[in-house]
């Protein structure tokens, strides 16, 4: 089995544990890192993109836990029916748009379900079951959202907070030297930057949920390589 974006090896432990054959693979050398030592060097990883993958070994089963969506769907497709062999399964389980409206936002980079199962089809794969957890998942996005206005937001006041006392220090230094519209370049730059990159991400992130509920789905796929391909 091809455990693809394994992360820090939590799937890998659990199934080597139960006595199945595993490896990772993943792009990020933290991961590695991290990997290695909570496997206990036990099980085989990969540093490489799933993309740039090469292999001659097939897998019985290849797993993308919440990894599918950060691989374009013609690469995912390719990549698992080389990479799978005959009647091989490939297990997907991720936030996908049910919605493909939806194409701004934090959960924008998820597949469009049924464009990934046209592609999958189109690969010779078949869909042998399917399960829509959305309801279990929820959940825990709100568990993220209290997270984040807990410490994201507490933090972003810090830096207002500090944005703020250097507007007032800049405006007092200014109009001693006669120049009370003066700014200070700090201000400015915090100030834009929050406006160009941070406040549509933080309204965003605190209407996560509702965005969810809207747009996405969270599915579990088993899908299984078409005999003789």
């Amino acid at each position: 089995m091809l455990d693809v974006g394994c992360g820090i090896g939590g799937n890998a432990v659990y199934l080597c544990v139960r006595g199945l054959g595993v490896e990772g693979l993943a792009p990020d050398a933290l991961q590695q890192e991290r990997f290695i030592k909570n496997t206990n060097s036990q099980v085989p990883f990969y540093l490489t993109r799933f993309e740039d993958f090469p292999t001659s070994r097939s897998y019985d089963l290849v797993l993308f836990s919440e990894s599918s969506q950060y691989i374009a769907v013609d690469d995912l497709a390719q990549g698992a029916a080389r990479l799978l062999s005959s009647g091989g399964y490939l297990l997907l389980a991720d936030m996908m748009r049910s919605d493909g409206e939806y194409k701004e936002g934090i959960f924008s980079n998820c597949h469009v379900t049924s464009e990934l199962q046209a592609t999958l089809v189109q690969a010779r794969f078949n869909l042998t079951k399917t399960e829509d957890i959305s309801s279990q998942v929820a959940p825990t996005i709100d568990l993220c959202v209290d997270n984040f206005r807990t410490f994201g937001l507490t933090t972003v006041k810090y830096i207002a907070n500090v944005v703020a006392i250097a507007k007032r220090y800049g405006v007092r230094k200014a109009s001693r030297t006669e120049a009370p519209n003066a700014l200070p370049p700090l201000y400015t730059i915090a100030r834009l930057a929050f406006k160009r990159w941070l406040e549509k991400p933080i309204i965003e992130e605190l209407a996560a949920r509702a965005i969810f509920e809207s747009y996405l789905c969270y599915s579990i796929q088993l899908w299984q390589l078409s005999k003789g391909v």
